[in-house]
């Protein structure tokens, strides 16, 4: 259904548009009425149209302005302009607006049927658009977790090249070409039972999960559970010099380890990857908090 509002400061004009929307156009429901440009605007965000035949001269605030007024919130609703033939060529401004259409007075039947079907086609597709644009996001965000890991495993395999970095870099929006490799890990007690492993091993999954979250909402990076441990590729800028690296990247690894709420852990800092000067190898362990 496409919802329609039409303003025009004269009842005759309101009357015969509905009479023939009403009769002749299937599955568009006109939603209301408004005799001033002012009314538009208010209308426009009340019942959220989306379609508004606008006639451009109104009294107070014209069709012109108050269709501007009305993109700047409403930058998703069509506009087809209705203008007296006197004033066609002060309607050329409202063409510049990027309007669908435009009506004459008197109306004729024939040109505002194409004109109700013409936009209506318009509406639709955009909503086809916008649900197809939908389907791929959740498919990529579907899929995403996937391609995270398996960025993950290319780096711990040492075969993260060029290719898989200009890859990822386009899927995630990163710069991925400068950065270092994190790695979380925790201790086993050894003498554990075979049951106690087991439930160890379903709470420690939901501990790697629940922190692999914390860690990517910390600062932009891309991380993967591999085995035993959390690995996470973090970027950096080019044009930030080792110390500061060296300072964030230690920081940022304090803050993992007291999340890990007193277990006996520790994060690994890696070299820097994309730099001409090769930076630090960094151990911190929980021990040491």
């Amino acid at each position: 259904m496409i919802k329609l509002l039409i303003a025009d400061d004269e009842q005759i004009v309101l009357d015969s548009l509905k009479f023939i929307i009403e009769n002749n156009c299937h599955d568009v429901d006109v939603i209301g009425f408004a005799k001033s440009g002012r009314e538009a605007i208010e209308k426009a965000d009340a019942l959220r149209p989306d379609v508004i035949f606008m006639d451009i001269r109104m009294p107070g605030i014209d069709g012109i302005e108050a269709i501007k007024r009305i993109k700047e919130i409403h930058n998703d609703i069509e506009f087809v302009i209705i203008t007296a033939y006197d004033y066609f060529n002060y309607a050329k401004e409202a063409i510049k607006l990027d309007v669908v259409d435009y009506l004459l007075k008197p109306m004729n039947k024939n040109k505002v049927i194409d004109t109700v079907l013409k936009v209506k086609k318009i509406v639709e597709s955009k909503r086809e658009n916008m649900v197809r644009e939908l389907e791929m996001k959740e498919k990529m965000i579907t899929i995403l977790p996937h391609l995270e890991s398996e960025m993950i495993y290319s780096l711990a395999s040492a075969t993260f090249r060029q290719e898989n970095i200009d890859f990822y870099g386009s899927i995630f929006d990163m710069n991925l070409n400068i950065g270092y490799a994190l790695v979380v890990l925790f201790e086993k007690d050894d003498n554990e039972s075979h049951l106690d492993n087991l439930a160890g091993n379903v709470k420690m999954h939901e501990t790697f999960m629940y922190l692999k979250e914390f860690i990517k909402n910390l600062r932009p990076c891309l991380a993967g559970i591999l085995l035993d441990r959390i690995i996470v590729f973090v970027p950096v800028e080019s044009d930030e010099d080792l110390f500061t690296i060296k300072n964030t990247s230690i920081d940022f690894a304090e803050k993992i380890l007291k999340e890990t709420h007193g277990k006996e852990s520790s994060v690994r800092i890696g070299h820097i990857y994309g730099k001409s000067e090769r930076a630090w190898g960094r151990s911190i362990c929980s021990k040491c908090q």
